[in-house]
């Protein structure tokens, strides 16, 4: 059985596990918005336009604004689509023309154009909105106008809406309060049911993941059954006969939708009350599709950690652990090795039987034996599963069964050796170590094992480090353990 009781370590401990999987999230932020951005160039294109060289200057992007306030609206047209291709045609630059239409005060009257409908303001809005940090938030303006077109007919022109708001969303705080406040985060959700084109469910699928990113307002946790159903959705349309590239992006919008889900799970683990039979799927999903897998994995940490107990109990008996060693076994990514890694510590803070269970299935050993010839990354995540498995306090048998039966203080060893250049990773490792030596019972001599292992002479290189958290910890560690035959005073020479 599965528990999800949880203790031990902080959120921002979690957030450092996620790192790596934020800045994957990032770059595809990016990408996205550029692929909608070029999507909706073609909303601007009139084949009547001439293609004469547009010269980008301070002055050309006034001589443009004086034309938007212009009653002609054919005029006001002309001058959008001539910014617009001026916008196009050079790089996002603060200093260039996206900097000075953010600085001439452009945006309110793009705005104003928005509110009549014309899609050539949205291109520039969306343009703006996709480039730097300033750029976007000088969009801020323009959210009411671009909020009152979440209701019109044409659900292409709705999604590009939904990646401009979804942009701006991503670089203020309390922007994003109000778009979702607004519906934008429900509109999404609806799109990547009903819309017809693919790109466009895509599109929203990546904005919903920016409008449930923390903090969350209770708009987007009101979403959590919905998205779950979306969720069990997109997962069926992936057991459909279709082709590699649809197939392609359903995953990729499924990725984008679990980690909208995720959030919500890590804010309120009662989102996923009454979600029963959504864990046997994404098993199901996370073991055939591996553009799935670290994404499936980190909502399968997120739930041991956070989620309704019923829903935990699905995972265990769904085969988790024999999902999780096959995936190890296969030799994944980091990314996808982490995220496992962090299900296996969430693991760790359950009850005895559950610990147990976990240290009793193979999955555990795999890892132990594993872990010297793990990267860095994924041997952070090894240390973090025995820290959980330590102060577990819930679980003294099991400690002493990882020691003595499985050989973890090798293991520590062996991470310690390998880690020397690794100030991060050593200072974790070693912290490890305290923790198990400390938890050494009575009738036990686990520093001797320690020290069998070759971890006092690892300590003692650790001693030269130039890293001063480094030095002190080793230091502590060799007088606090290793006092009696040490040629190291406590000075490191």
């Amino acid at each position: 059985m599965i528990d999800n009781a949880r203790q031990g370590w902080n959120n921002s401990q979690a957030r450092q596990r996620r790192r790596g999987s934020l800045q994957k999230l990032r770059k595809m932020k990016r990408d996205s918005a550029f692929l909608a951005q070029m999507e909706a160039n073609t909303l601007c294109t009139d084949a009547t336009e001439e293609l004469e060289t547009l010269e980008a200057s301070e002055e050309a992007i006034l001589d443009l604004k004086c034309h938007l306030n212009a009653s002609d609206a054919a005029a006001r047209s002309r001058a959008l689509r001539r910014l617009h291709r001026m916008l196009s045609a050079r790089p996002a630059s603060d200093t260039g023309p996206l900097g000075w239409v953010a600085k001439l005060g452009v945006v309110p009257l793009l705005a104003d154009v928005l509110s009549q409908a014309d899609p050539a303001a949205l291109c520039v809005l969306g343009s703006l909105a996709a480039s730097t940090h300033a750029h976007a938030v000088a969009v801020i303006p323009a959210v009411p106008a671009l909020i009152a077109q979440l209701h019109g007919p044409d659900s292409r022109t709705v999604g590009h809406v939904l990646c401009t708001l979804a942009n701006v969303s991503l670089e203020d705080a309390a922007a994003k309060a109000t778009i979702v406040t607004h519906g934008a985060a429900h509109k999404a959700l609806q799109l990547i049911e009903a819309a017809e084109s693919l790109e466009t469910r895509s599109g929203c699928a990546w904005a919903l993941s920016c409008f449930c990113k923390a903090p969350l307002s209770s708009e987007a946790l009101a979403l959590s059954s919905s998205i779950a159903q979306a969720v069990t959705g997109l997962v069926a349309e992936l057991a459909l006969d279709t082709t590699a590239s649809v197939a392609r992006t359903v995953e990729g919008m499924l990725v984008e939708v679990l980690g909208a889900l995720t959030t919500i799970v890590e804010t309120d683990g009662r989102a996923l009350t009454g979600a029963e039979g959504l864990a046997p799927r994404l098993l199901a999903a996370a073991a055939t599709r591996p553009a799935l897998t670290a994404a499936c994995f980190r909502l399968f940490g997120t739930i041991i950690a956070d989620g309704p107990p019923a829903v935990v109990a699905e995972l265990g008996r769904g085969g988790l652990l024999d999902l999780a060693q096959t995936v190890l076994a296969a030799k994944p990514t980091d990314t996808v090795a982490c995220e496992v890694c962090w299900t296996v510590s969430s693991l760790m803070l359950g009850p005895p039987d559950q610990v147990m269970a976990v240290l009793g299935h193979s999955l555990f050993e795999f890892i132990i034996s594993w872990a010297p010839r793990a990267s860095h990354a994924v041997q952070y995540e090894i240390c973090y599963i025995l820290l959980n498995l330590i102060n577990n306090g819930r679980s003294s048998d099991a400690l002493q069964m990882a020691v003595y039966d499985m050989a973890v203080i090798d293991t520590v060893a062996e991470i310690l050796t390998q880690v020397v250049e690794s100030d991060r990773l050593s200072l974790l490792a070693m912290k490890t170590l305290d923790k198990l030596l400390a938890h050494q019972p009575p009738t036990g001599d686990w520093a001797a094992m320690a020290e069998a292992a070759g971890v006092r002479d690892v300590l003692g290189r650790l001693t030269f480090s130039s890293n001063l958290r480094v030095y002190e910890q080793a230091i502590m560690l060799l007088d606090e353990y290793f006092p009696a035959d040490s040629d190291l005073t406590s000075d490191g020479w």
